[in-house]
């Protein structure tokens, strides 16, 4: 009889398993986003370039940390403040999740940090979110010396809390869900980070710009079709047409290569710097 139990029970597990292994990934379902149960996946844990390090813990800022429920919170509000001036701006998003982050520089000479679209950090307080990058960004820090920015990213976990000065992050790696990578690279190299509208020094002002494809526009819908693809059903006809509208970054502002994963990013590359 133990025989019997013990074939129906490894039979049953290798059921479970080949349908573990036969499990298509949705809207809606994709591990550790929006409400889908499992943990974020990844191929390849993120690390910061040789001589370069982390000072400290990474941290959100108490100017984002209302809850993601689509509640009209203006991104006006949160960067007229002395916090959010104090430092640059860099990446996308930044509505929901802000993150504080000081990187130093133990080389001798000028160095280009990249963070790659598709980066996951993850959050370590229950009920926050996580986050994920949608564009490439880059930070150059020079030598011996350190850099403390703001990195935008977007929610992907509506209905918990946003980031504050109290939730600490961490990167994990580059997403691998072919759902997020559709709407990664419909976006491409379209322009969608603060930097690209802005520029990269402190600003000691905010404003946004008059024409429809602005900032603050860009980040409200890109963040509900970030939503559309973790607790719904896919991105609507709509959020598609608003992709393409935005316009391309120019030839030469960016390496040509980054989206090779074979080869790694340049030692050193200017920061985007927005046509007059």
């Amino acid at each position: 009889m133990r025989k019997i139990v013990s074939v129906f029970a490894i039979g049953a597990l290798l059921i479970f398993s080949a349908c573990e292994k036969d499990h298509v990934e949705a809207p809606g379902d994709i591990p550790g986003m929006g409400n889908a149960s499992g943990e974020l996946t990844y191929d390849e844990a993120f690390s910061l370039p040789e001589g370069i390090e982390l000072v400290g813990t990474m941290t959100g800022i108490d100017e984002s940390s209302s809850v993601a429920i689509g509640d009209d919170m203006s991104l006006k509000s949160t960067f007229a403040n002395q916090s959010v001036q104090t430092f640059g701006n860099y990446g996308s998003g930044g509505r929901f999740i802000k993150l504080l982050c000081n990187l130093k520089n133990t080389t001798n000479q000028y160095r280009t940090v990249f963070f790659p679209r598709g980066l996951l950090c993850k959050v370590h307080k229950e009920g926050y979110q996580n986050a994920m990058s949608l564009q490439w960004t880059w930070v150059t820090i020079k030598p011996y010396g350190s850099r403390t920015f703001i990195l935008h990213m977007y929610c992907i976990n509506y209905g918990r809390s946003g980031s504050d000065a109290q939730s600490e992050f961490s990167f994990l790696g580059i997403t691998n869900s072919p759902t997020m990578w559709n709407l990664i690279n419909r976006i491409g190299w379209r322009k969608i980070n603060y930097e690209h509208y802005f520029g990269h020094g402190y600003p000691t002002s905010y404003s946004l710009k008059d024409e429809a494809v602005s900032y603050e526009n860009i980040t409200s819908e890109l963040q509900n079709a970030v939503w559309s693809l973790t607790n719904g059903d896919g991105l609507s006809d709509e959020s598609i047409s608003f992709i393409e509208s935005i316009p391309e970054l120019e030839e030469g502002t960016y390496p040509d290569d980054l989206d090779d994963i074979d080869i790694q990013p340049p030692f050193y590359f200017d920061e985007y710097t927005p046509a007059e």
